[in-house]
């Protein structure tokens, strides 16, 4: 899938007597993982001997400890309960900055002549490794800066993903990304697992097949992905080959930088769920499971908004719904410059910047709307006046002004 940050929400300032936000009944009827039907693309519920099979044995998962308690409560509980960060009590945790590895010089200077087969590149990429997080990372490191993103073929519908021809190739879709690193880590004697599910974008930002049963709701998009977990020194990790490649092949040519993007190598699970939402909830990796219905109210937010140490002041939702005039406000540190940029849906690249004040570490971004309709913003972090400007986060703005009444 592709490598572009995503976004979240705050709200602007709450209206007395309206919402602030968009029903959680709006949503998560938009937002279902039931299957269409295909015969007429309604979803029906047929309670078959199968499906009461299936309850049974949902039943006896979670009275085994195997499933989540709340597996047998699909009400979630009230909006102001139920939405957090995953897995922890402060309102974002900052991102570590891990170190860098001196074995990734490593990985990223091996020879033509043993990247030929996997039988030489692999002894060779694992040689000298400290134990299984080198091995891990070595492997992660050589596919995100050798293999590039096929976005062609992803065009065409066609993608090479079988790990032979993949490192013959070395262009592929995150299918092919997830099946070449599991390959590679079972022959370094590593245990590795695909794992499938969907990343959530902003819609006209996602390249990709949509997750089946989960349509399009408010520009909010889940697009089928796949990446893996690896497990290290007897626990199990998250790895995503795929968003650790800048590599991009379209128009034929092969661009992006080949340093693989760290932030996708065993990140932290309480984060990496902002983004990427597993079928499986046991890959979550979380002791406090994130729904699929809850998943469309969280934020999408990137590693450099945590890197940051960034905050939104008043939320943490996907959708900003306000009226003609938009405030967002953003906690940020002293040394962060904070960026907004904004633009109608159905013109992305027409952006205009937002008016930024700062008092002490807060930061609001304001704008005057030009009318009704959907609006994508990014919110850019940069640590310092000579630091590169990354997007932490993109939002989705709901503009709708109140009707203007004609004076009797």
């Amino acid at each position: 899938m592709t490598n572009w940050p995503h976004p979240e929400g705050v709200h602007g300032n709450k209206r007395k007597g309206r919402r602030a936000f968009p029903r959680r009944s709006d949503l998560t009827s938009a937002v279902s993982f039931e299957a269409p039907d295909k015969t007429n693309g309604q979803t029906r519920r047929r309670w078959t001997a199968g499906t009461l099979l299936a309850a049974l044995l949902v039943v006896l998962l979670v009275a085994r400890g195997w499933l989540p308690r709340h597996w047998l409560h699909p009400q979630p509980a009230p909006l102001s309960a139920r939405v957090h960060v995953p897995g922890t009590d402060v309102p974002y945790p900052r991102s570590p900055s891990a170190p860098p590895d001196p074995f990734d010089a490593h990985a990223m200077a091996a020879p033509p002549s043993v990247e030929r087969s996997f039988s030489t590149l692999v002894p060779y990429l694992v040689q000298g490794a400290g134990g299984d997080r080198q091995k891990a990372r070595a492997i992660f490191t050589w596919i995100a800066s050798r293999v590039a993103y096929d976005i062609d073929g992803m065009r065409r519908g066609i993608c090479e993903q079988h790990p032979q021809e993949v490192l013959a190739g070395r262009v592929t879709d995150c299918v092919g990304f997830a099946r070449l690193f599991v390959r590679m880590a079972v022959a370094a004697g590593l245990k590795a697992e695909i794992v499938d599910g969907c990343y959530k974008a902003l819609e006209g930002r996602h390249l990709g097949r949509p997750a089946a049963g989960i349509p399009a709701a408010y520009g909010l998009w889940y697009t089928h992905h796949v990446w893996n977990a690896v497990r290290i020194d007897g626990h199990w990790s998250l790895v995503d080959c795929c968003f650790g490649s800048h590599r991009r092949k379209a128009g034929g040519q092969v661009t992006g930088d080949s340093s693989p993007v760290m932030d996708h190598f065993l990140p932290d699970p309480s984060l990496f769920i902002y983004t990427h939402l597993p079928y499986q909830v046991r890959w979550q990796l979380l002791a406090k499971p994130v729904r699929p219905t809850d998943h469309p109210l969280l934020p999408i937010l990137w590693s450099p908004f945590f890197d940051s140490g960034l905050q939104l002041e008043h939320g943490q939702h996907a959708l900003i719904p306000c009226g003609s005039h938009l405030d967002l406000r953003v906690i940020a540190p002293d040394d962060v410059d904070v960026t907004g940029l904004i633009a109608p849906m159905d013109k992305i690249d027409s952006l205009t910047r937002l008016d930024s004040k700062r008092a002490g570490d807060r930061v609001v971004l304001s704008g005057d709307l030009p009318g009704r309709g959907r609006y994508l913003l990014y919110l850019y972090a940069a640590h310092g006046v000579q630091a590169d400007e990354e997007v932490a986060a993109e939002f989705l703005v709901v503009s709708k002004p109140p009707a203007v009444r004609p004076s009797r």
